[in-house]
């Protein structure tokens, strides 16, 4: 089903005439000015979903879900090089957050009301960057394999915390913009 592209908004017609073909949305676009008509949601709803789609982008959530995937695998290869005593301590502390993250996400998507998730979801993830700075103040990112790595070891521990914490940080910009999007634009 094509949706065609009202000449006013050629660039976001297009996007969503590329989303209809995918699923329907249910939106004519009308080459009439500027006119949108929405049969099922009515023009209130169609407006608000518009200025949401246009606050997060179009596809937010599941860059949400891909990054937070990306991050996860980077944390698990670097936390596999942790030394053998905290393989079950700060290593597990890492990893129940990250995966703590995950399933807050996964809530925040599926709840109406999604502000108090939100936050919880805001709290884990400054915990999550909370212990990865730990881990790189106690020195576990210079271990390869369990032992202290013999090539420049401040150079890999540094490395390796500065691509966990722009990973980390990335998420936590995404976060952000979703909590204040959800809590209308207002300072907290």
């Amino acid at each position: 089903m094509g949706l065609p592209a009202c000449g006013h908004v050629p660039d976001f017609g297009r996007e969503l005439e590329h989303r209809g073909e995918r699923g329907g949305l249910g939106v004519e676009l009308r080459r009439c000015p500027g006119q949108l008509v929405c049969p099922r949601w009515g023009p209130g709803r169609l407006l608000l979903w518009l200025a949401r789609a246009i606050a997060m982008g179009l596809h937010s959530e599941a860059n949400l879900n891909q990054r937070f995937i990306e991050t996860a695998r980077q944390v698990n290869l670097y936390l596999n090089h942790f030394p053998k005593h905290e393989k079950y301590a700060l290593a597990q502390q890492i990893r129940n957050a990250l995966y703590d993250v995950y399933a807050l996400i996964v809530e925040a998507q599926k709840r109406y009301h999604k502000k108090t998730t939100l936050t919880n979801l805001d709290i884990r993830h400054e915990q999550l960057r909370m212990f990865v700075n730990l881990a790189h103040s106690l020195g576990y990112f210079q271990f390869r394999d369990g032992q202290p790595s013999a090539e420049s070891p401040e150079a890999q521990a540094i490395h390796r915390h500065l691509v966990l914490s722009r990973m980390i940080d990335e998420l936590g910009r995404m976060i952000g913009g979703w909590l204040r999007l959800e809590s209308g634009g207002k300072e907290q």
